[in-house]
């Protein structure tokens, strides 16, 4: 067993009998043993069927879930890297993918789905393939997964993670909160981010199980707190976005503290937290339940701070702090190549011997983001370059600041607003473009664009080409055409003189009044949760900035007030409050 290499500190956790629960998922429950041997008989087909050896990347184009897990440590046994592919992505961002992987094969059960010329396999031919363990085939310091974050120049970057340091933030949280055999972790995260591996590896380190969600508790906040109540999930990770979600749908159902009688903590990451969102929570269900605030970017393995929060700590706090760094690890805050005093507002970079590898074949990213740690000159030592700004506050935890640089964060997903700007800069109409992020009345960012074209376009002819080039999270909530973009002294962009979007919604369009007592209850939901005065009844959901996370808090509130499950597509591309009341018109008879 060597200790940097999780699978190998798995795998020696497992007995013959052991019968505890490792994965469940609707319909479908496998032990720690039952997993390991589906694993070695993946690891065994890889080797036998594609001679995958160490190093090699193999694709798992498949749904989070048993079959997702054993593949990956099948991949991880054979020595292979595995790299998560997104089920959902535009064909151009998916090929933009497998050009930058290359991977050997790839795993999938959707393999009609996959571009001409891929090698792929299906689950069930490693069936019948040996379930004998495999010898050990790596190191601590060896390739373990591929992830894929945002691009400032319009493509994808891949970040390539190590065994070690997916070993040690595993054995750092278990460790860190005591978890053992009876912990239960929901797992909530697409598996192409990063965070969905400590959902995943967290749990099975413990000895614990890992709980997989219905499809439909993904897209209904009341179906997910069911289903996290009737699975007695005592841990769970989500992003300030969802947390603030499932806070809304407890006080519109007017619980107690007894909701989540089970639950024990909720790790937060991937956008600020506000002192509020701790005082909602403490009101809510009291003092039972630790929040905790955790921080690190994908570059330097999961998190590498936390912060533990206490009641208290909320008080008179705009962002919660992300606090002080895991073991072994350090978070320097810099300004002039100088240490900052407390309070002092500088740059953080992340000192740890267990970050991933950086970028894959992209040199000139490497040598930008991964430097020479500016207080140590003299010797090698590097160290990775953030681009956050923060300060420490008198107990010497790390509060941030922004960031330095045209990076945002929605719903928890990094966005490169340069990304952006350039896939809309495909559409051949298009003359210029630029992205910026507006905070919501709700405290949560939400992306604006802004552009001038040669006639006037359709909102939905940009999000048909952004559709070829980017996941939906990353689209823009709103689209302002101009005559001109406003610009400074130095001829550049003056993204501060950009107008609000929300105040030119009907400029173009013009506002209709609801005319039912459906469409006036539909459009008081509306304007609550997307923070607009007024709403039209022919304006679609996304067009007067709606999301995901939005259409699920507003169909949670239709549904208590109206009585009508309404599904989420109703919404999605051109859903409005017309279409919507005719819906729950009609179901009702």
């Amino acid at each position: 067993m060597m200790k940097t290499v999780l699978h190998s500190v798995l795998e020696s956790m497992v007995s013959a009998d052991d019968q505890r629960p490792a994965i469940e998922e609707p319909g479908r429950t496998v032990t720690h043993h039952e997993m390991h041997l589906a694993a070695n008989r993946i690891a065994n087909g890889l080797a036998s069927d594609f001679a995958l050896t160490k190093g090699d990347r193999v694709g798992l184009h498949l749904p989070v879930g048993v079959d997702y897990v054993t593949a990956a440590l099948g991949v991880a046994k054979s020595g292979g890297v595995f790299v998560p592919l997104d089920l959902a992505a535009p064909p151009e961002r998916q090929q933009a993918v497998l050009d930058i992987a290359a991977p050997k094969v790839v795993i999938s059960d959707r393999s009609h789905e996959l571009p001409a010329g891929i090698e792929h396999a299906e689950l069930g031919r490693f069936a019948s393939h040996s379930s004998a363990s495999v010898p050990l085939a790596v190191t601590g310091d060896d390739p373990s997964y591929m992830v894929f974050t945002s691009g400032s120049t319009g493509t994808p970057k891949a970040i390539l993670g190590t065994h070690k340091g997916l070993s040690h933030f595993m054995h750092w949280e278990v460790g860190e909160f005591g978890l053992d055999g009876e912990c239960r972790i929901s797992q909530l995260a697409a598996p192409t981010f990063d965070v969905s591996l400590r959902d995943i590896f967290v749990p099975l380190l413990a000895g614990g199980t890992l709980c997989v969600p219905p499809d439909d508790a993904r897209t209904n906040t009341r179906l997910l707190i069911e289903w996290l109540e009737a699975s007695r999930v005592s841990l769970m990770h989500c992003v300030p976005s969802l947390f603030r979600q499932v806070m809304a749908e407890l006080e519109d159902a007017d619980t107690n503290a007894q909701s989540l009688a089970a639950l024990s903590h909720v790790l937060l990451a991937g956008e600020p937290l506000y002192g509020t969102d701790v005082q909602r929570w403490r009101a809510l269900v009291g003092s039972r339940i630790e929040l905790v605030n955790l921080y690190g970017p994908s570059e330097t393995t999961l998190a590498k701070a936390f912060h533990r929060i206490e009641a208290e700590q909320a008080q008179g706090r705009r962002t919660v702090p992300v606090g002080k760094a895991l073991p072994n690890s350090a978070l320097l805050i810099v300004k002039d190549d100088e240490l900052c005093d407390e309070g002092e507002i500088g740059e953080v970079f992340i000192k740890t011997p267990f970050m991933t590898k950086g970028y894959v074949d992209a040199p000139e990213l490497q040598a930008e983001a991964f430097v020479q740690n500016p207080l140590t000159s003299d010797v090698p030592d590097i160290v990775y370059r953030t681009g956050d700004m923060g300060r420490y506050l008198p107990d010497h935890v790390v509060e941030l600041l922004g960031r330095r640089d045209n990076q945002v964060k929605v719903n928890g997903i990094r966005i490169e607003l340069g990304e952006v700007e350039s896939a809309l800069m495909r559409h051949d109409e298009v003359e210029t473009a630029v992205v910026v992020a507006h905070q919501t009345p709700g405290q949560e960012p939400s992306l604006a664009a802004y552009y001038v074209g040669a006639r006037p376009l359709e909102t939905q002819a940009l999000r048909t080409t952004l559709a070829n080039w980017l996941p939906m999270a990353m689209h823009p909530a709103y689209f302002v055409q101009m005559d001109e973009l406003p610009v400074n002294l130095h001829g550049k962009v003056n993204r501060r003189a950009l107008p609000q979007p929300a105040d030119l919604l009907y400029q173009n369009t013009p506002y209709v009044a609801p005319s039912s007592a459906t469409e006036r209850t539909l459009s008081s939901l509306w304007g609550e949760v997307l923070a607009l005065d007024k709403v039209s009844v022919t304006h679609g959901f996304a067009d007067l900035g709606g999301d995901s996370l939005k259409a699920i808090r507003l169909l949670s509130r239709v549904f208590q007030d109206c009585g009508v499950e309404v599904p989420l597509q109703s919404l999605f591309p051109n859903g409005n409050i017309k279409t919507v009341a005719a819906t729950i018109d009609a179901t009702r008879g």
